[in-house]
């Protein structure tokens, strides 16, 4: 494969959190020690599928049925009923937990129950600070992209035993962020801080609401083709879209881009490591890490988590072995969770 870059400008941070020589990963539940890249140490394993850890040493964790978070001593705060997935973020202020959610609807009369998406915003005591129902709020999204998802989804490609008693899904959503202050505000205000980007491949478009959840101010669908999963789309702080595209079956090549907002035009692509198959069907996840960077999660066929630098070169690369349900990967400095976790 070939690595593009349509443009020499440097690449900023998306996580400025995210320390430039982090020597810890987390994915799932799991934290790892990549002082060594090549020998990763396992440090933490928590319950559930997906977690986010806090600097005060508390876990918000999906389980199957609910979103819980508990102390630094792992006791439970709170619980938070509904069917999570894919991944649950932290306000830029630290102040909000970003949840993706699922209710049951009938969607159309004619396949039944099916699951659809809530989006929750929900301080750190649990209380749903504001609440985003893409079912409810149907008659926000373009005619032609919400009927084209029924068309699309019924019947389901692939297993949905985990969400009880549907057989199908009108919306997937698989990112949500809120979106940090950026270069680009000025000439993009729908992209202002403190509003939330969303990415939907079943309606195959990510979209923007507006700070009070209720709104949406910008939809798009990121790529041309009429089948084409994208995922993990975030705002980077030079103003552009940074998300993982993972291409079609008539054209079997993933990529990772970066795309200015305002012409819409691709100013970085990454199309893998040359001679090798990058064709991550149904999965990713994508970091800009502080110096450039960026780590991604490849499942063409063995999952990995691969590092690059700015200029595409691999830095490592990991197989943690887990099977093909590796998401995303993020690497962060967990220093002080780590400190203040005091889970055996």
């Amino acid at each position: 494969m070939l690595l593009l870059v349509l443009s020499s400008t440097t690449v900023s941070a998306a996580e400025p959190s995210t320390a430039k020589h982090s020597s810890h990963l987390y994915f799932g539940c799991e934290i790892y020690d990549i002082a060594n890249p090549n020998q990763p140490k396992l440090l933490r394993k928590f319950p559930g599928e997906i977690c986010l850890f806090l600097k005060d040493g508390s876990v918000v964790q999906t389980l199957p049925d609910r979103v819980t978070k508990t102390d630094g001593h792992m006791k439970e705060m709170w619980s938070l009923p509904t069917m999570a997935h894919h991944q649950v973020n932290l306000s830029p202020d630290g102040r909000q937990i970003l949840i993706m959610g699922s209710e049951t609807v009938v969607a159309d009369p004619r396949y039944g129950p099916a699951r659809s998406d809530v989006l929750f915003v929900v301080d750190q005591n649990g209380k749903v600070e504001k609440r985003f129902s893409l079912f409810e709020s149907r008659e926000q999204f373009k005619r032609k992209a919400w009927k084209s998802a029924v068309d699309r989804r019924f019947p389901m490609i692939w297993d949905l035993s985990r969400f009880k008693d549907v057989k199908w899904e009108i919306t997937h959503t698989n990112s949500f962020y809120e979106i940090e202050g950026h270069s680009a505000e000025k000439t993009n205000p729908e992209f202002k801080k403190g509003n939330y980007i969303v990415n939907d491949i079943s309606l195959m478009m990510a979209f923007v609401l507006d700070s009070s959840l209720k709104k949406i101010v910008w939809q798009k669908s990121l790529r041309p083709e009429y089948w084409n999963m994208t995922h993990d789309v975030q705002v980077l702080p030079n103003g552009r879209l940074l998300y993982y595209d993972n291409g079609t079956k008539e054209n079997p090549q993933s990529s990772l881009r970066e795309t200015n907002l305002a012409t819409g035009k691709d100013e970085w692509v990454y199309r893998g490591q040359a001679g090798v198959p990058f064709f991550s069907v149904r999965r990713g996840g994508v970091q800009r890490l502080l110096d450039g960077g960026t780590l991604y999660t490849d499942i063409t066929g063995r999952p990995e988590i691969i590092e690059i630098d700015a200029s595409g070169k691999k830095r490592w690369s990991w197989n943690p072995n887990i099977g093909k349900n590796l998401q995303q990967a993020r690497k962060a400095d967990l220093s002080e969770f780590l400190k203040n976790n005091k889970a055996l």
